[in-house]
């Protein structure tokens, strides 16, 4: 386990169960590689999936919606699924940002263990889809799944949406805002972008939460 080759799959390496102190700001985050080759040249995530068609403007970074990096202090080395938030804590992440959007105090180390109280975690893969919904419950808020045409119009509104996307062979990011073709991001892995097009959104995106009060 304490490889750099934890995991292989057919089309991807995926590093996991990492030193986070050691290699993140090294190589961005979770260490997502296309190949072994990639690995080797120490690709990162900005030569891997940056969108070089996305302009954020000034003061579009998600406006309002906070920033939770969940390899950061305090909460990175809080237990979460069969790891920590660090490894396996992009889902709470995202959801905290929404949550804390809509002036609840909390951050990904509570709602980490609040997914896990009520079951959100899947068992090796970080969050199973069913958690948003759940947690969103106790905060007294609401959850929907929506499709990606609603979602963009909400986006459109102002109104945050988590989105389960393909980056690094599974992770939850949550997008603030649209603005033309732009679209705003909160991701909780540290090399995330800050922007991506819709055209991007709709070749990595895989399902759409949309909590709301």
């Amino acid at each position: 386990k304490n490889d750099r080759h934890d995991l292989y799959t057919k089309d991807h390496w995926l590093w996991d169960g990492f030193d986070a102190e050691s290699y993140r700001d090294r190589l961005g985050v979770l260490g997502w590689y296309k190949n072994q080759t990639d690995y080797n040249k120490g690709c990162s995530f900005d030569e891997l999936f940056r969108d070089p068609n996305a302009k954020p403007t000034p003061g579009n970074r998600l406006s309002k919606v906070p920033v939770f990096k969940q390899c950061d202090p305090p909460w990175s080395s809080v237990s979460y699924d069969t790891g920590s938030v660090c490894s396996h804590g992009c889902g709470p992440s995202a959801l905290a940002m929404v949550l804390a959007y809509y002036g609840h105090n909390t951050n990904p180390g509570k709602v980490a263990g609040e997914a896990m109280s009520v079951g959100g975690n899947c068992g090796g893969c970080g969050s199973n889809w069913g958690m948003f919904g759940r947690v969103a419950k106790l905060y007294g808020m609401g959850e929907s799944d929506i499709g990606i045409d609603e979602a963009l119009k909400r986006l459109e509104n102002g109104e945050p949406i988590i989105a389960a996307t393909s980056l690094y062979g599974g992770h939850f990011i949550a997008l603030g805002d649209k603005k033309g073709d732009t679209i705003s991001v909160s991701g909780s892995a540290r090399s995330d972008p800050d922007a991506i097009t819709e055209a991007k959104l709709r070749s990595i995106g895989s399902a759409y939460f949309y909590v709301h009060p």
